[in-house]
């Protein structure tokens, strides 16, 4: 497995948003905030534009500041450890494989799951 795969799901998918809406400051001038790689068309005529073209010069309204503020907090990597200690028993890797326990399905089950026939 992946050492990534260590993390609980719901950690590694707030570590995706906060590297999403993060700042890149190495990127070009129009692309570095999150708000300017977003894109939106309002049918004004214009087509696409970014979001800071609709006047978002400071990342929206506050309430959105906020939110994308917790998002990258809860998506650092100082916050991985909370999740850590959170996360359910059987969602936990085992070190030895030995103590894995896995389940194979039954494949009847598997296809009687993902056919549109009613049973």
């Amino acid at each position: 497995m992946m050492p990534e795969y260590e993390y609980p799901l719901k950690s590694r998918q707030l570590h995706s948003f906060s590297e999403i809406l993060k700042g890149y400051p190495e990127f070009a001038e129009h692309r570095r905030r999150w708000f300017d790689r977003v894109f939106f068309d309002v049918s004004d005529g214009k087509g696409l534009v970014p979001l800071s073209a609709h006047g978002w010069v400071n990342g929206g309204p506050r309430w959105l500041r906020m939110a994308i503020w917790t998002l990258g907090v809860m998506g650092s990597p100082k916050a991985r450890p909370v999740f850590r200690a959170l996360r359910h028993k059987i969602d936990r890797v085992p070190k030895d494989i030995s103590q894995a326990q896995f389940e194979i399905p039954d494949m009847s089950d598997v296809r009687r799951e993902l056919t549109s026939e009613t049973a």
